[in-house]
């Protein structure tokens, strides 16, 4: 085995073992999620998502960052500039992906990427890297729209928590600590 074969085998290890125990955690408060305000939590379902229009796919690609992921078929920086030829595929796309609540499998797939926490770091042990993971243009799309119909619906109900400043516009954890 090569030794960046081998160097990458090692990171993809360490990661998976840091997932694993996040996720046998997770299983096991699960247990002990209880929901004390039923009433308003049954009011305020989400069960229906908006779907994306012309307009909408143009705001979200216009305003999205110009990266692209080595998994995209076209560069980003391309599909700005050649907009209209793929507006209607990527409303379908979208738009299925959000009507049946399934991501196509081809958009499942990203690029990981470990970096160092801190340039102080001791670059050889692996704690003190985290993983990043380049995801395909269109997956963010699909992402973006999703967090917008969510954020609409919280904003709709009031069901965001004024100390929980994730995808809040003007909001970050320094906000959040002045208020407390």
């Amino acid at each position: 085995m090569s030794v960046l074969r081998s160097y990458v085998m090692t990171f993809t290890n360490y990661f998976q073992e840091k997932v694993d125990k996040i996720y046998c955690g997770l299983k096991s408060e699960q247990s002990c999620v209880v929901n004390t305000d039923v009433h308003k939590s049954a009011i305020c379902r989400l069960s229906k998502y908006d779907l994306v229009s012309e307009e909408d796919v143009v705001k979200l690609i216009s305003g999205a960052a110009t990266k692209s992921c080595a998994l995209d078929p076209v560069p980003t920086w391309m599909l700005k500039s050649n907009l209209q030829p793929f507006v209607p595929i990527i409303i379908k796309i979208i738009n299925k992906s959000i009507s049946t609540g399934v991501t196509p499998d081809t958009l499942k797939h990203a690029v990981l990427n470990p970096l160092i926490k801190k340039q102080s770091l001791n670059p050889d042990e692996l704690k003190n890297y985290r993983p990043v993971a380049n995801i395909k243009f269109l997956s963010k799309l699909i992402e973006k729209r999703m967090v917008n119909n969510i954020s609409t619906h919280m904003l709709k109900f009031n069901l965001g928590d004024e100390f929980q400043p994730a995808y809040c516009a003007s909001q970050s954890t320094e906000t959040a600590l002045l208020k407390v």
